[in-house]
């Protein structure tokens, strides 16, 4: 199954700083989704979005149905 990354988490996988990854989200440019008052996203999705790969060792499986 994916993790679910926060504003935070995914603050530290990309260059860009809070604010920004708010602003994104917020905008809908990045797939983020609000969960209460949190902003969320699955890993897998941000790396896409990024088009960033996965680690090898941190991949989903495919047959996996992602968050």
């Amino acid at each position: 199954m994916d993790i679910l990354l926060g504003l935070t988490e995914a603050q530290q996988i990309t260059p860009f700083s809070y604010s920004k990854l708010l602003r994104l989200a917020k905008s809908g440019e990045l797939p983020f989704k609000k969960l209460g008052a949190t902003w969320v996203i699955p890993r897998s999705a941000l790396y896409r979005a990024l088009g960033m790969e996965l680690p090898e060792d941190e991949e989903v499986p495919k047959d996996e149905h992602a968050c």
